[in-house]
């Protein structure tokens, strides 16, 4: 379940094993730190970067959204500290770090997130704005500063979709287009699984995508692994293999629901 990057390099890092949680609710399948509060993407010695790597806003919200052992007293103080790290613009950073200023469009959405399914959504408005932005320009196609190609970017919106009525009704339509616009465009496994679970979110069968996952399976049952990170000033990619797989069985699962579902109404 380890993390390795494209150039044979072992990566023990949180996010991933966070990610294989949520969609597999089950946790034997994963080791991560469970943080009294904020949380690292790196569970040892950072690699492929700097010796001293804070704790991250992205890492965070994934845990403070899917662990149960934060009580509302403690997410609410680390919502009240995400809030000092805004940039000029009012958009929130990636980490707990004043002279790290780095913003990226999939740690907005995963905060936007955690503030969301907290009640407190509105306290980030700026953040969101620049987000639709992002996704009314398809400023996502190609990545971003942390992350690999479009289907991430439209994944981790697709959560925020699931717990944000705000979100829903005033992105809901832009990213049910956007996700459409992917289908059938070129992908790895875990890109179409991504993609696959978005479309669901807003009851979109991308059948194509589907059968193309399905051909991607190997014979023992898992998925080759697909990318997810990436260190743009080095030029290296990151993946996970376990996430992959977890990320593809889930996808066809909710991929097949939502079939049965739509027929019920024919």
């Amino acid at each position: 379940m380890k993390s390795v990057s494209d150039t044979g390099v072992v990566l023990e890092e949180n996010f991933a094993q966070l990610l294989i949680l949520e969609v597999t609710s089950d946790p034997s399948l994963v080791d991560y730190i469970k943080y009294p509060r904020l949380s690292n993407f790196f569970k040892s010695e950072p690699i492929l970067t700097t010796a001293s790597y804070p704790c991250d806003l992205d890492t965070t919200s994934i845990a403070c959204t899917l662990l149960e052992h934060f009580s509302p007293e403690v997410k609410n103080d680390i919502m009240n500290e995400m809030l000092t790290l805004k940039n000029k613009d009012g958009i929130i950073q990636t980490y707990f770090d004043v002279t790290r200023p780095r913003i990226d469009p999939i740690v907005c959405v995963n905060v936007l997130t955690f503030f969301h399914f907290n009640g407190r959504g509105g306290e980030l408005q700026e953040t969101f704005d620049w987000v639709y932005k992002v996704l009314k320009n398809r400023a996502y196609t190609n990545g971003t500063l942390y992350y690999y190609g479009a289907d991430t970017f439209l994944y981790f919106l697709s959560r925020l979709l699931t717990v944000s009525v705000y979100a829903r009704q005033r992105i809901g339509q832009l990213f049910a287009k956007r996700v459409t616009e992917h289908f059938g465009t070129e992908g790895d496994a875990l890109a179409l699984a991504m993609r696959i679970h978005a479309a669901v979110v807003v009851d979109l069968c991308d059948s194509r995508d589907y059968e193309r996952l399905r051909k991607m399976q190997d014979a023992d049952g898992s998925w080759p692994m697909g990318w997810m990170y990436r260190i743009a000033a080095r030029g290296i990619l990151i993946g996970n293999k376990g996430l992959t797989t977890a990320f593809a069985v889930s996808a066809m699962r909710s991929y097949k629901e939502l079939e049965l579902r739509l027929r019920s109404f024919d």
